[in-house]
């Protein structure tokens, strides 16, 4: 499983894979929780509230209509996203069914919804279920470390019942994957997190780095106002933002106990995301690809944006009915914002032994001045280089595995029989 901008998506054979993939967000930024850190929220004037902020269905079926016309494999992908995208009501995605029912000519229809598991109750499962949703379900790890940002309306911890809309799940057998930052908090307990998620046997994990910019602190009991990435910087980033050695640390501390226990049985995307890249395959998540713009966002009002994190009024690129869709994905800014990625690195990053594993890592990252002195350089950049110096050997030896048709699995007696020698 991979997940392309923080929404969990099968992997699929090449001969299967779909042109791009839009994510949807039928509610807007809308949610029923009132987490810290969301990026999401309050974006500007782009997010509203939930009673203002629902996709009609009649700008669902003019997207379905077209997205499906645009697609060329036998599979189409469609990504649902918030805010809390259930708030939109389970006749909402009965309706969307039936839509890819009718346009679908044959092809096989796959539906991913990211969700904070607070509606989710027996009913939502029935339906997960019986149309082969894939869910991912944003879950930060044990108790303490979930319920420190991601609490309700009320100032409530979430923790117990995201927990029961995962016991729901395994009781209607949903499938399902967990989506959880790492945040200035969480950041110190990896190996904590990890053996929590396995103690659940949740087999996919995604972890991705919480790095926000704000103004100026939000008054107590509000919710954070982002900044857009142009404006972003290192002076103001949050206290609740990740570290970037921190952020190293912690995928170097996970990495650690994965390569020799887990490889094959426990799934986190990002470390098979840099093994495809050292394997020189396709980067599988959109933040260590060469490109951008594969995962474009149309808003619950028809508006159409690069992606999830450039959800601004200056980064829309059009809107859906007064414009086709094909013309919105391959628009001439849509294409520069792709290949600007690899067209603006600082001089470090060209230079750098290691820019093939990450490609100057995800655009909105980078608003820090690097060690010569240029703007734009990625913050996370000192957390990434640690990671990828620490598992350069262990990531060489399952390359060599694959290329000799030998299962990557093997790295895990290689590992123990290299930790064996150095505690002689």
């Amino acid at each position: 499983m991979i997940k392309q901008s923080n929404v969990m998506v099968k992997v699929r054979p090449a001969n299967e894979a779909e042109a791009f993939q839009v994510i949807l967000k039928p509610v807007g930024s809308a949610c029923n929780m009132a987490c810290s850190y969301c990026y999401y929220v309050k974006k500007n004037g782009v997010g509203s509230s939930c009673r203002n902020s629902m996709m009609s269905e009649r700008l669902l079926e003019l997207f379905i209509r077209q997205y499906f016309r645009l697609q060329q494999g036998n599979l189409i992908s469609i990504a649902w996203h918030g805010g809390e995208p259930l708030l939109r009501g389970i006749e909402f995605y009965k309706k969307a069914v039936q839509l890819q029912s009718k346009y679908a000519e044959g092809r096989l229809v796959g539906n991913s919804l990211q969700t904070n598991g607070l509606l989710v109750d027996e009913n939502w499962c029935r339906f997960f279920q019986e149309n082969h949703f894939l869910i991912g379900l944003s879950l930060d790890g044990p108790e303490h470390i979930h319920d420190r940002y991601r609490r309700d309306r009320n100032g409530q911890g979430t923790f117990s019942r995201v927990i029961h809309a995962m016991r729901l799940f395994q009781k209607y057998n949903v499938e399902f994957n967990v989506l959880a930052t790492i945040n200035d908090y969480s950041a110190r307990y990896p190996v904590e997190i990890y053996r929590f998620f396995k103690e659940l046997d949740i087999r996919f994990i995604q972890f991705i780095p919480v790095v926000e910019c704000l103004p100026q602190m939000p008054k107590k009991g509000t919710q954070a106002q982002t900044l857009p990435p142009a404006k972003r910087t290192d002076k103001l980033i949050t206290p609740w933002s990740v570290k970037p050695d921190d952020y190293g640390r912690f995928l170097t501390a996970v990495y650690d106990e994965w390569v020799v226990r887990d490889v094959g049985r426990y799934f986190v995307p990002f470390f098979d995301a840099v093994l495809g890249n050292w394997c020189k395959e396709n980067a599988s998540l959109c933040v260590i690809a060469e490109e951008c713009g594969k995962a474009p966002v149309l808003e619950h009002d028809g508006s159409f944006y690069f992606c999830d994190h450039y959800v601004f009024p200056e980064y829309r690129i059009g809107k859906i009915g007064k414009k086709n869709l094909s013309e919105l994905m391959f628009s001439e800014s849509q294409k520069r914002y792709g290949l600007q990625k690899s067209g603006l690195l600082t001089s470090d990053c060209c230079r750098c032994e290691y820019l093939f594993l990450c490609h100057g890592e995800c655009q909105r990252n980078r608003f820090i001045v690097s060690s010569s002195g240029e703007c734009g350089h990625n913050y996370l950049c000192e957390g990434l280089k640690l990671f990828f110096r620490h598992t350069e050997s262990s990531m060489r030896f399952m390359r060599n595995e694959l290329v000799h048709g030998r299962p990557a699995e093997n790295v895990m007696w290689h590992r123990m029989g290299t930790l064996a020698k150095e505690s002689l």
